[in-house]
């Protein structure tokens, strides 16, 4: 079993503990959809800035360029600018990412096998009725009851302030 699936697995639990509910749906979701939006952005926009900056395409070695074939087309001398955004785009930027990527990776709390085991207690906890520690925050969380709410509506509205922390619903509350 991968690290990767025991850490959501992990995570989904901790929702649960929390929420009453598992948001497995939403964080699959979420974890393929955007990649992808990243990835069009990450591909698009450099290149674009690049050409605006005043990139030359290679040019053709034989003359007639109707004929011209990739392999005989050679690169033009590019400006210092142009430079410059290629090697920031191509480079920098994608190690600046993946060093901050692993500093969170690094970072997340949920990795060690006694927090899994507080979590899934506090699970239990709150399957009995009972206030429970979040391990994350050591603040008492007490048991939920929105997956037991018979009414339809009243369960979805609960839901949506599920949320939300006490304070924010008192602060905004109408």
């Amino acid at each position: 079993m991968s690290v990767f699936s025991t850490s959501v697995r992990t995570h989904c639990r901790y929702d649960t503990m929390l929420h009453g509910d598992a948001i497995e749906g939403c964080f699959v979701a979420i974890q393929t959809f955007v990649p992808k939006i990243v990835l069009v952005a990450s591909m698009s926009l450099p290149f674009a800035v690049v050409v605006a900056a005043g990139f030359r395409p290679s040019e053709c070695t034989v003359g007639d360029t109707d004929e011209c074939k990739g392999d005989e087309r050679a690169p033009e001398p590019q400006s210092q600018t142009v430079q410059m955004l290629i090697l920031t785009f191509f480079c920098v930027i994608p190690t600046a990412a993946a060093l901050v990527s692993i500093y969170f990776k690094l970072k997340y709390n949920i990795k060690e096998a006694a927090t899994a085991a507080a979590i899934s207690d506090a699970r239990a906890a709150h399957s009995r009725g009972e206030t429970a520690v979040d391990p994350l925050t050591g603040l008492s969380v007490g048991p939920l009851c929105i997956s037991r709410v018979s009414d339809a509506r009243t369960r979805k509205a609960l839901m949506a302030l599920a949320h939300f922390s006490e304070d924010q619903v008192r602060r905004l509350k109408v």
